[in-house]
């Protein structure tokens, strides 16, 4: 998919990190990729042009498994996540994180 092209992983993660990160967004509605994309760059939307770009996103790996939500620089679009050591527990820290990121007026 298109929203799929537009996501560069760090090369830190381990093998099921990226599988775990683009299946949780296929299988939620498109209103839950539009709340990452307002996380991560400050629209709802791709702008057209990007959503022939890879990398438009970047996932960047924040550490091991701890208790940190995942933050975002919005300048740099950039996702900042901790390899959460279970699906469960990515599910759980990026809705979260999703879930509570209204703020600065951006909503």
């Amino acid at each position: 998919s298109a929203f799929e092209r537009c996501i560069q992983f760090d090369a830190a993660f381990e093998s099921g990190f990226r599988e775990n990160f683009l299946n949780y967004f296929r299988a939620t509605s498109s209103e839950r990729v539009r709340q990452l994309l307002q996380f991560v760059t400050g629209c709802a939307r791709f702008p057209a042009k990007e959503l022939q770009m890879s990398g438009f996103i970047r996932v960047l790996r924040n550490g091991p498994d701890d208790e940190r939500i995942p933050t975002a620089q919005t300048c740099s679009r950039t996702l900042l996540i901790n390899e959460y050591g279970s699906r469960e527990r990515f599910h759980y820290y990026m809705s979260m994180a999703l879930d509570n990121s209204c703020g600065f007026g951006l909503c």
